[in-house]
């Protein structure tokens, strides 16, 4: 893998787009899929037949009465023809996010139905966010394919990732661990690609100040050192069969190489 300084909110990190598959649970007649409705883990109706997203008056009291959604994310009085082809009135809501397998959703429309036995339902108004869409009726997956530019979720497993020491996983499986700073990586750090490939480093505010080491899968060491995240100054590259190159950069542009 090709180095490269992660630079991102701990919130999310694009990533090359992935196939995302979601397990369908059978459940009197319908399908429930999970999903988090800004941070707040709950279950819905699969249902791409429903234009928007629907929540029950019972949960979206719920959302609004601990903090999930607010004032802000209300907007207007609206019509909607259900499934036995009444017509009910409801308030129409914008979602700041909807996580789904790691894949975030952002500014989702949804919809709070009046009316007793109303269910959570997923549908159009959410769909319409990824590429494709399918359900696998073999293995009851939903099967999603993510726009290029889609965002995906993390979560700080161990320690702080806000102030602190803490330790983030991507939703790739990538990690950071080390210190942190408002929310930025801020101090010593390593990061952990997939494929074992290893960064270290000094970092100040999110970006890479100071000296560094970048372990590749195959044995190969590279250590020097980054000025606002270009390198700057030698760079020694130590390979398994003992050869060694020095390379000198400045402004991060390299300007001449030595093999010895």
């Amino acid at each position: 893998m090709n180095l490269h300084i992660v630079l991102c909110t701990l919130c999310s990190v694009s990533l090359v787009a992935q196939d995302i598959f979601i397990p369908l649970k059978e459940s009197y007649g319908n399908l429930k899929m999970p999903a988090e409705i800004n941070g707040f883990e709950m279950e819905f109706i699969f249902d791409p037949g429903a234009y928007n997203v629907i929540l029950s008056p019972e949960k979206a009291s719920f959302l609004f009465k601990n903090g999930y959604l607010s004032k802000a994310n209300i907007g207007g009085t609206t019509w909607s023809r259900i499934a036995d082809g009444s017509i009910r009135k409801g308030t129409t809501i914008t979602i700041d996010n909807i996580v789904i397998g790691g894949l975030i959703l952002y500014d989702v429309t949804a919809i709070i139905l009046d009316g007793k036995n109303t269910s959570n339902l997923f549908g159009l108004s959410a769909l319409k966010k990824v590429a494709r869409y399918s359900v696998n009726n073999i293995t009851t997956m939903l099967e999603i394919t993510p726009f290029p530019d889609a965002d995906y979720a993390g979560e700080c497993v161990v320690g702080n990732c806000e102030t602190g020491q803490g330790k983030y996983v991507y939703f790739d499986g990538a990690y950071y661990e080390g210190a942190f700073l408002n929310g930025s990586f801020h101090g010593n750090g390593r990061f952990v690609w997939t494929d074992g490939d290893v960064f270290t480093c000094t970092y100040e505010q999110g970006v890479c100040s100071g000296k560094s080491e970048f372990i590749q899968n195959d044995g190969t060491i590279t250590r020097g050192t980054y000025v606002n995240d270009l390198k700057e100054g030698i760079f020694t590259i130590h390979y398994l069969n003992g050869k060694e190159i020095k390379e000198l950069y400045k402004n991060g542009e390299l300007v001449c190489t030595e093999m010895q």
